[in-house]
């Protein structure tokens, strides 16, 4: 693992130019991950969309961020999905399963990534969840 200084852009992974993290909000990238796909997984397995608020996220997954960080630390776990393989709309999905409280979507920071439904998306990352889980003869 590459050790960086604690701030500053991150030098961990390629970021996507328009939505930048720093390393700090990389190494939580890290942490908040797995958890993240495991709630994904429950609703891929489920048929459910149930996304969480930013403020329902950070405490869900204990992530030590503010609300209006924790943006640019889910760029940085679409760029962790990116180097497991995941299709970029599947790891989008992943992201936009996280918004805001007023309006339901993910905040402008993935709009302006992603040009999407992010209710596409996030059907994009259960239905790649159940491929990674069942295997693709599981569509069979």
């Amino acid at each position: 693992m590459v050790v960086a200084e604690s701030g500053g852009t991150c030098q961990i992974c390629d970021m996507n130019p328009k939505f930048t993290h720093s390393v700090n909000e990389h190494e939580l990238s890290m942490q908040l991950v797995d958890p993240l796909l495991d709630y994904v997984k429950t609703d891929a397995f489920s048929h459910g969309d149930r996304p969480l608020t930013y403020a329902g996220a950070r405490d869900r997954f204990k992530v030590s961020t503010s609300v209006r960080r924790l943006g640019r630390v889910l760029d940085g776990v679409e760029r962790i999905l990116a180097t497991r393989g995941w299709p970029e709309v599947a790891a989008a999905g992943i992201t936009a399963y996280v918004v805001n409280s007023g309006s339901g979507k993910p905040g402008d920071g993935w709009v302006q990534v992603w040009n999407m439904n992010p209710e596409d998306a996030r059907e994009a990352a259960r239905a790649y969840m159940r491929l990674l889980t069942l295997g693709p003869e599981a569509d069979e």
